[in-house]
């Protein structure tokens, strides 16, 4: 499996390129930083906020496998090994009931929480 991060040549902000996931997951929400990787047709946001490291992955094509989600939480997250991580269920179906419609087959959110210092 290979992680690619996508370039991004502009300061383009993430709610103008996905407003429905922002208008939903990250509606009273500071970012900070946010970087677009892809493996295979999974598209990863890694989102940085203030409070929490957020990882939005989804798929238009084809569930999401749990070794695929395991790796991409190893590589992007700093992954210790009783590391606790959040995982957002019924994303997709709690966006419809709010009017927000996002076309994907799998739709994760994995979440972890920063310590504070």
């Amino acid at each position: 499996m290979k992680l690619i991060k996508s370039p991004l040549n502009t300061t383009v902000a993430l709610r103008h390129v996905y407003p429905i996931i922002c208008s939903y997951l990250f509606r009273d929400i500071q970012i900070n930083t946010y970087e677009i990787y892809t493996l295979d047709r999974t598209t990863i946001l890694k989102v940085d906020t203030f409070d929490a490291e957020v990882l939005v992955l989804f798929n238009k094509n084809r569930k999401i496998r749990k070794n695929e989600v395991d790796f991409i939480c190893q590589q992007l997250l700093a992954d210790e090994k009783n590391e606790q991580y959040v995982y957002l269920e019924n994303v997709l179906e709690k966006m419809a009931a709010e009017g927000l419609f996002f076309s994907a087959k799998d739709f994760i959110v994995v979440q972890k929480n920063k310590v504070a210092v």
